[in-house]
């Protein structure tokens, strides 16, 4: 992880700009890393299976950052464990 662009200004940068479309180009799907739950402090919501992967307490109501990470290849901060990318 880019620990560079993990930082409290850059999570409420993704938050002012969720709004906006995901970037044309992305691929893949959630691999349940967790990675971009904690982002840049854990969130209280995230929850492990006995396996280790990761799912999200409130899946259904979480908020738009959450929803559309990565939204563009400059959020994109959880490569190479996370299972989008962009072309």
């Amino acid at each position: 992880m880019d620990h560079r662009r993990n930082t409290w200004w850059a999570k409420l940068r993704r938050t002012l700009t969720s709004w906006l479309p995901v970037a044309p180009g992305r691929i893949g799907s959630c691999q349940s890393c967790g990675l971009c739950c904690e982002l840049p402090n854990p969130c209280p919501f995230l929850r492990f299976r006995p396996d280790g992967r990761s799912f999200c307490a409130i899946y259904h109501w979480r908020p738009l950052n959450c929803r559309k990470y990565p939204r563009s290849p400059a959020e994109h901060i959880t490569q190479p464990e996370c299972g989008f990318r962009f072309e």
